[in-house]
């Protein structure tokens, strides 16, 4: 099980290890919970830079205004309930996101309060 917390700014937010493939560096980021992005982790392009991570390719994303987008995708390795993983992250300005494409396969449960808790469980 993942868990997380509610901050104040009402969002459900988890903590995410984000590293380089087969480097031992990595970074640790407070990812907003986004059910509207379908990819599996945004990141800064800061954080691309510090972890040095490899371009993949770039992908076209319709934005919450129903705008598109091309936006450059990144090899990286997360941590994900315990078992790290291979992932694209996709590179924004727009902070750390966990979207569907990380999601899938769990349950979310959020306590929608100030401080309630954000629970990520495994489907069988």
């Amino acid at each position: 099980m993942i868990v997380g917390e509610v901050n104040a700014d009402r969002q459900a937010l988890i903590e995410v290890e984000v590293r380089k493939p087969g480097d031992d560096l990595s970074l640790t980021v407070d990812a907003l919970i986004d059910t509207g992005f379908s990819g599996a982790l945004a990141v800064t392009p800061d954080l691309i830079e510090a972890l040095e991570l490899e371009m993949h390719q770039t992908v076209e994303y319709e934005v919450g205004d129903g705008s598109m987008v091309i936006l450059e995708t990144y090899g990286a390795a997360i941590v994900w309930d315990g078992v790290e993983q291979n992932v694209l992250v996709t590179a924004t300005e727009a902070g750390f996101l966990v979207g569907m494409r990380q999601l899938y396969g769990y349950n979310l449960s959020v306590d929608a309060v100030d401080g309630g808790s954000v629970r990520l469980t495994r489907l069988p």
